[in-house]
């Protein structure tokens, strides 16, 4: 209970500790020419998805998620905080949740080739992870440089993680390849298409094999005001070898409002 808690530590001080201009936070931004100051956003939205889901069931949730995204744009580089918590509950049950911390710094951020370091950590209450920390960095290339609506990356990082589901405990140390691709598209200026996927990959000398997950997200906005957006985010995650008895596939839906404040 001490360790999820620390999560909510970055949560609450993330909305409140921001002055300046507040923008929705998309990497879309980090190609453009002000700088010396914080942009971000604050949503919060229904959900649904199957995270507590095991081999031989299919559990499905509901519940509510909050997130806070954040940016500083320095004259040369960007430091994006991200924070996150969903609640779930199945009746009469209890309340289940996740949440993660992910701070990202973005090196020579308005060049087409960006040297990037990050680290994350997360726990997930309803797929019996206690702890997920990683460490890692890459480059990221903005393929349509300086609008940035298309952007690749590469790079390694070490994850630690500790699974427990009450019969079985794992812990496991492993240095992954980490790809991602994303992707933007305003249609007007109102309705606009994002989406982004991971592709990481580490060797697990213990099976003596490869453990991959696959994360891709799309989201679809629609700003019903300059200040309130309207989301749809769909999230699918795929695990080829979970550490523990698990699904391997898992989805996540999320409608939802988003405010931006400036």
């Amino acid at each position: 209970m001490k360790t999820r808690l620390l999560f909510l530590l970055p949560f609450f001080v993330s909305l409140f500790s921001v002055d300046g201009q507040i923008l929705k936070v998309d990497k879309g931004y980090l190609g453009i020419d002000s700088s010396n100051y914080f942009t971000g956003m604050f949503d919060i939205a229904f959900a649904l998805n199957d995270r507590g889901s095991t081999a031989e069931e299919d559990v499905v949730y509901i519940g509510l998620q909050n997130k806070t995204d954040l940016i500083y744009l320095a004259e040369k580089s960007a430091t994006i905080l991200k924070t996150g918590i969903n609640y779930f509950k199945i009746g009469e049950g209890p309340f289940v949740f996740n949440g993660s911390v992910h701070l990202r710094e973005v090196f020579n951020r308005k060049n087409r080739f960006s040297p990037e370091v990050y680290g994350q950590a997360q726990f997930d209450g309803s797929r019996n992870l206690d702890l997920r920390a990683l460490l890692g960095g890459g480059f990221r290339w903005n393929v349509t440089h300086p609008v940035n609506t298309v952007y690749l990356g590469m790079g390694f990082f070490n994850e630690y993680e500790k699974w427990d589901n009450g019969e079985v405990v794992e812990n496991k140390n492993l240095l992954k390849l980490n790809t991602y691709l994303g992707v933007g598209h305003e249609f007007n200026n109102r309705i606009s298409i994002s989406a982004i996927s991971y592709f990481q990959s580490g060797y697990d000398k213990d099976i003596e094999k490869l453990r991959n997950r696959v994360f891709a997200s799309l989201q679809l906005a629609n700003d019903v005001t300059d200040k309130l957006r309207l989301k749809f985010t769909f999230n699918y995650e795929h695990d080829d070898r979970p550490v523990i008895p698990l699904n391997r596939h898992v989805f996540e839906s999320y409608v939802g409002f988003e405010y931006k404040f400036k």
